[in-house]
């Protein structure tokens, strides 16, 4: 030993005692062993496998087992009752009369042939090498497990692996990645060595083709698409970037996703500000009634009765979060859409679930990413049909205007059409449609630096986005920022994810897009001295109007600011192989502001006493949401189980201010201390909890029969007393043809047939807090005789129910010879019982509104997706897909007080209010057996011949030419057949193509350019759709669409002749990339270089010729995409 001690210099004797000291530590450490190996259980087996006993061992004592599943299968089955045995006899109990011995190596058991054993010929590998994606770049993430030892390891960014194991006759290294095919690679086989090369193992991994993962991600937890019986659809960020990689990925679902449905708005077109509303599966909520929007909140939005609920990585996130997240941070979106896919989320899942989840922390060395996004929006207005300065002078001769046997008036309007045909003649042609609006820039900017060191994990994600609308002076900027933190001991996994988002949004001082379509282009914006003039020039009798152009230059603003922050803490405890536990608490903090001054000067306070107002808001929102669950997952021989239980408490607190200031002295004085009245103050507390208890099974037989289980327990503050808890469940199953054993052997080209059926009861919370309750309000500043005051603030219903939705779907999946050909089908029912919506009632009473269950809706519908992989080479890829939804909605039942609204919508409609647009608008109508997107007029049988005024048919099938609301019925219905995508991705040495086009048919619209442009349209004093002259009735005996050009100023109620099949087809996007090869870009430092070159909305054609986005205009979209790693 004296070889190993230190020379002179050091102190011997310390050296010596320090030596003897580690012998006894060494010595004591193998008696402790010793210990280990002899401590005492209890055993009672019967007639059991070696393999169960040696699970059952590996799960209750402190001891791996490592053994190969193909030497002890053959062993005999035992019966062990045994009491203060130890490990050590059991394992020899169940290897007596075998060729099969045990090593003891610290806490594991290694189960090895006797004579390997003996002669020490058990020896260490180890398994290195790159995986590279279907590019031929590396590859991060992938899993790379050693089957039979269930030994893993996960490559780095630069794609490198090593994986270090015992030697046996049998090893087989398996490669998996999200949206990658399964690989495997013998490397021994029966004692041999299969490879060439241990160290140097290279790995090509191609895209999955049946589905874009194998693992259906619910936000709880992860199921194996092939075992799930519910229904889903995954999206990668990958895939969203390729349709909209300038950000709003909630555009992109519905190419992927032809059941999820952006509403269209055909007011807001491309305003960045505009958030969007949505559905999936249609619509089953009432909500608030059209003639009452206007006594609801401008945060109306929250309360959507129709908008699926978001999860973001674990944890619920309102719409404007998901809006505003940076695309470049998501990995997945999953779209779950039925009963056995959502129940699990209980009161929240009614109009389904949208999970997305962000991008893992990277492994290994220091990772550097950077995306750039650059786009040029262009205005698109090709649903604009006007007239120009020639045209429309000469339509206002034609449709007799300056025709007149007045002799008092012929000077008149010969001075006035000069007038405007000098202008013409001196060259004025003013392109008002031009004048608000811009070819706008956006750029986003996107830096992730992420890296690990041993057991610790960091990520820090940093975002900078500035979008323009085409409007000017219209934009949206959005900074971000996310910092994630992972630390592992042991069993433990603790994370930390902080993130704080700050948007900035402005609307255009110029005003809304149509003010400038109606100007008629022979007047000039601009007075004698060439500045923009007050008032346009008037060419007949009646007061000047005002130029909306000068509007533009006073100080109005309208803009906003939201502050949000969230910090999601988890941690995770692996008991052992097959049961852990994770708890974690979100904590989230929303402030909003906003404010919307309008100038004194402007033209709406021109006959006011006070001007100028400002309306400002702040809404302050905090929220913690807690989870707690326990994961079971087990194989026990062909059965696989996936079990879950868990308890999710949430709370929100909401508090709303706003107020409404007037009188103001001048523009640039918009601060409340310079008004001189408050008009209107309204302040709102809200505070909701929510509770919910759940437990999901996961069930699958040998790959071939698979089945699901769910069951909730939810409590919500926001019900009454009588009805706060209610229970939610699901059951699903599903079958693998394919997999069956026949099949298996006589039809090898069948990859995939499997058959599913899902039934379940979901619920849904879709109105403010304390909305159900009756809430009071306490008065201290003075008293009465009696004492304090008390005011009711909220007219409740302690009786109100839950809203549930029972919903039944059934489908299939089919693929061929590894996807040559792959279809996907579905058809659901889901029947809504109990819906919530607001009752009226008179405002003597003191409120305007409460809760009540008014109806039952069902909706039935299809979904459908095929795909095909027509070239399939190593350097060649195309893909081919088309998808479609159909959906049919119902009212099944309605309330009193549904039938009730109806005789208001008469009422309305009776009474004149509201000027022409609001009395020529249809309204909804609740109607049993009638759909809620139904199209409510008057049937008309168009313009009589001898009349030239419109001819009317009554229920009764009677005509008349008077109008009567209480004769409308359904002429029509917005919810198409079919709607949906189809498309195609080509991939050929590092090119990329992708092309996406979004189609409907079969629903009808109303045409209010007919109305508004046409019929109604004023062509002294506005410009007016081409088509203004055509199809007109002139004389008696014409046969024409549109009344006498002359009856303009007849109001045109909703009839039936302005309802029109609709159909389009939009070229949704076109992509084009280039992923350089690693070799020309080492030199730059560079792991991947891409470019990508996107357009979006390039074309729309359409059945019916309307104008769109008459508030901000439509816009193509042009972008050019960096995205770089070093």
């Amino acid at each position: 030993m004296k070889n190993f001690l230190p020379e002179a210099g050091f102190s011997g004797r310390l050296i010596r005692r320090l030596a003897v000291l580690l012998v006894i530590w060494a010595a004591g450490l193998g008696i402790v062993r010793a210990q280990q190996a002899q401590q005492t259980i209890a055993v009672n087996f019967r007639n059991a496998t070696v393999q169960q006993v040696f699970t059952w061992l590996d799960n209750h004592t402190q001891y791996d087992f490592v053994y190969n599943n193909s030497q002890i299968e053959s062993l005999p089955r035992v019966s062990i009752q045994m009491n203060n045995t130890t490990v050590v006899e059991v394992v020899k109990h169940c290897l007596r009369n075998s060729s099969l011995s045990y090593q003891i190596r610290g806490n594991m058991v290694v189960i090895r042939p006797s004579d390997e054993i003996k002669k020490g010929t058990e020896e260490a590998v180890q398994f290195s090498g790159v995986v590279y994606d279907e590019n031929g770049l590396p590859l991060a993430g992938v899993s790379v497990v050693l089957k039979q030892a269930s030994r893993g390891a996960v490559t780095g960014p630069d794609g490198k692996f090593i994986l270090k194991a015992r030697r046996s006759d049998n090893m087989t290294l398996s490669f998996s990645f999200l949206g990658m095919k399964n690989q495997e690679i013998t490397a021994f086989s029966n004692g041999k060595q299969a490879l060439k090369e241990l160290d140097r193992i290279n790995v090509h991994m191609d895209p999955a083709v049946s589905e874009i993962g194998n693992v259906v991600v619910t936000g709880i937890l992860n199921i194996a698409q092939k075992s799930f019986s519910g229904s889903s659809t995954t999206i990668t960020g990958e895939q969203l970037k390729t349709v909209a990689p300038q950000g709003n990925a909630l555009s992109a679902i519905q190419i992927f996703e032809p059941s999820f449905r952006i509403a269209e708005n055909l007011d807001m077109g491309s305003n960045p500000n505009a958030l969007p509303q949505m559905y999936v599966r249609g619509r089953s909520g009432i909500g608030t009634p059209a003639l009452d929007e206007s006594l609801t909140s401008e945060h109306a939005l929250k309360n959507d009765p129709n908008q699926p609920i978001f999860m973001l990585d674990g944890y619920e996130v309102p719409m404007e979060k998901i809006y505003d997240l940076d695309i470049e941070r998501i990995e997945t979106y999953t779209i779950l859409k039925d009963a056995a896919a959502t129940a699990m989320y209980g009161s929240r899942a009614a109009n389904g679930v949208i999970v997305i989840t962000t991008k893992p922390l990277p492994a290994g060395r220091l990772n550097v990413t950077y995306s750039g996004n650059f786009t040029i929006n262009a205005p698109d207005l090709s649903s604009y049909n006007l007239m120009n300065a020639r045209e429309k002078l000469e339509a206002e001769r034609l449709a007799g205007y300056y025709d007149t046997d007045d002799p008092g008036q012929i000077a008149t309007k010969l001075k006035e059409y000069n007038g405007k045909l000098q202008n013409i003649e001196r060259g004025i042609e003013t392109d008002w449609l031009a004048l608000p609006l811009r070819t706008s820039f956006g750029h986003k900017h996107s830096i992730s630096i992420g890296g690990a060191s041993d057991a610790f994990r960091y990520g820090l994600d940093l975002g900078y986005d500035d979008q323009e609308g085409v409007m000017k002076g219209q934009n949206r900027k959005k900074m971000s920022a996310a910092l994630n933190l992972q630390y592992q001991h042991k069993g433990l996994t603790f994370r930390n994810q902080m993130t704080t988002t700050l948007v900035n949004s402005q609307e255009s001082p110029y005003g809304t897009f149509a003010d400038y379509v109606r100007m008629n282009p022979y007047d000039t914006y601009l007075d004698e001295n060439g500045n923009i003039g007050k008032n346009m020039a008037t060419w007949h009798s009646g007061s000047p109007y005002r130029n909306p152009m000068y509007d533009a230059t006073l100080g109005s603003f309208d803009k906003g600011k939201r502050h949000e922050f969230y910090d999601q803490f988890d941690v995770r405890y692996y008991l052992n192989k097959k049961i852990n536990f994770k708890a974690d608490i979100t904590l989230g903090y929303i402030v909003s502001d906003s404010d919307r001054f309008t100038d004194p000067a402007a033209a709406r306070f021109q006959n006011t006493e006070k001007k100028g107002q400002l309306v400002t808001s702040r809404q302050k929102q905090s929220s913690y949401d807690f989870n707690l669950k326990g994961y079971y997952n087990d194989q026990i021989g062909r059965h696989n189980i996936n079990f879950v239980v868990g308890l999710n408490i949430r709370e929100e607190k909401t508090n709303y201010e706003g107020f409404t200031y007037s009188g103001f002295p001048e523009g640039g004085f918009s601060a409340p201390g310079y008004a001189k009245d408050i008009d209107t103050k309204s302040f709102i507390e809200g505070k909701n909890r929510l509770f919910g208890a759940l437990a999901v099974l996961n069930y699958s037989y040998n790959d071939v029969i698979f089945g699901d289980l769910s069951g909730r327990i939810d409590g919500s503050s926001q019900f009454g007393s009588n009805k706060r808890f209610a229970p939610f469940f699901s059951t699903g199953a599903g079958v693998n043809i394919h997999n069956l054993k026949f099949f298996k052997e006589n039809t090898p080209w069948l990859t995939q047939f499997k058959l599913r059926g899902t039934y379940g009861m979901t619920g849904k919370v879709s109105f403010p807090s304390y909305a159900a309750q009756n809430k009071y309000e306490m008065f201290t500043d003075w008293q009465y005789p009696t004492g304090d005051g008390v005011q009711i603030m909220y007219l409740g219903n302690p009786n109100l129910k839950w809203e549930r939705t029972l919903q039944t779907d059934v489908g299939f999946e089919f693929e061929i010879l590894n996807g040559l050909f792959y279809a996907k089908y579905n058809y659901y029912i889901k029947d809504t019982h109990d819906n919530i919506a607001d009752m009226f009632i008179p405002t003597s009473s003191g409120f305007t509104s409460y809760k009540e269950n008014i109806g039952r809706m069902e909706n039935r519908g299809h979904e459908i997706k095929l795909q095909s992989r027509v070239v399939n080479t190593r350097n060649t890829i195309v893909n081919l897909i088309f998808n479609g939804a159909s959906n049919k909605g119902k009212l099944k039942k309605i309330s009193n007080s549904l039938k009730a609204y109806n005789d208001r919508v008469n009422e309305h409609f009776n009474s004149g209010f509201g000027g022409n647009d609001v009395q020529s608008t249809p309204l909804l109508r609740y109607v049993e057996g009638n759909s809620l997107t139904g199209i409510y007029a008057m049937r008309s049988l168009g313009i009589d011949p001898g009349t030239g005024k419109e001819l009317y048919m009554r229920r009764d099938g009677s005509t008349t030419f008077k109008w009567d609301p209480a004769e409308n019925v359904l002429v029509g219905d917005t919810e198409p057949t079919m709607s949906g995508s189809f498309g195609a991705s080509v991939y050929w040495k590092g090119f990329t193509l992708d092309t996406y086009f979004m189609y409907e048919w079969g629903g009808q619209r109303y045409n209010q350019t007919l109305r508004t442009t046409i019929e109604m349209a004023d062509i002294l004093n506005s410009n007016c759709d081409r088509r203004v002259l055509s199809d007109r009735w002139i004389k008696p005996g014409d046969i024409a669409r549109f009344r006498d050009i002359k009856d303009y100023n007849s109001v045109t109620r909703p009839t039936s002749r302005l309802v029109q099949n609709y159909s389009y087809l939009n070229m949704s996007s076109l992509s084009v990339g280039y992923e350089f090869k690693r070799d020309m870009i080492r030199k730059l430092g560079l792991y991947r270089l891409k470019l990508q070159f996107n357009c979006r909305d390039l074309f729309t054609a359409s059945s019916i010729q309307v104008e769109r986005g008459l508030s901000s205009p439509y816009a193509r979209a042009f972008t050019l995409s960096v995205n770089a790693s070093f």
